[in-house]
């Protein structure tokens, strides 16, 4: 059995299944406690998935729809410590705006929702063993986080929702086009369309693939991608 498909299981599990349960509830507690409880979830696969990359390198689980290299490991740290650290400032932050009737227990929940829907898509474009899932992905964490810069509804948050949302639009635009070269060049080679933007497939045959036709999707890539940064 794949080692890494433990950790694997509860990293696109355990957000998910905080999204289907923040929806269930509006009891600020609970909210607060399943956050937690999911991060601290990540954290634990986290530290178990350093261990599995470090021990045998790259390695692909889920039927070849996950791919996890030291890259992928690295990024994943950084997303699950910070969201651990961002689960543990909101306890306080957000319950102190319920007090001062701010904020309703029903927005509470939307917002947990929210954040537990971004960190999904940021851990499926992470994994993901596709660029074209990962273009997706990131498509749907641009979709979260306008709602959450824009979560209390004043002006300015409203305002800076609509600008974020236009520039990333205009981002993962030009990471679109970066993404349909790469499938351009790599269909050529592999001669199946099932594969042609898997990350693993491109792995292999990346001498034979056409460099001009994969510096120009670099280039689109790179800023796109670079935009959304």
């Amino acid at each position: 059995m794949n080692t890494i498909v433990a950790p694997v299981v509860i990293f696109l599990v355990a957000p998910l299944l905080a999204v289907l349960l923040s929806l269930a509830t509006t009891h600020a507690r609970l909210l607060h406690g399943l956050n937690l409880a999911t991060m601290t979830g990540l954290v634990v696969s986290e530290i178990a998935l350093i261990q599995q990359v470090l021990a045998h390198g790259p390695q692909t689980a889920l039927w070849g729809l996950v791919y996890i290299d030291a890259l992928s490991a690295f990024i994943l740290f950084i997303v699950t410590f910070i969201g651990l650290a961002c689960s543990l400032y909101t306890w306080t932050y957000l319950d102190d705006y319920m007090a001062r009737g701010m904020i309703t227990p029903r927005r509470l929940s939307r917002f947990f929702v929210l954040f537990h829907g971004f960190l999904l898509a940021m851990i499926v474009a992470t994994m993901a063993n596709s660029l074209g899932v990962l273009w997706v992905a990131i498509e749907g964490t641009t979709l979260a986080t306008t709602f959450l810069i824009a979560f209390f509804q004043k002006r300015e948050g409203l305002e800076a929702g609509w600008k974020y949302l236009i520039l990333c639009s205009v981002g993962i635009a030009l990471a679109l086009f970066g993404t349909v070269l790469t499938y351009y060049s790599s269909v050529r080679v592999l001669g199946d369309e099932s594969t042609a933007l898997n990350v693993s497939k491109l792995l292999e045959v990346a001498g034979q693939l056409d460099p001009h036709v994969l510096k120009l999707a670099f280039i689109f890539l790179f800023i796109g991608y670079g935009t959304k940064i």
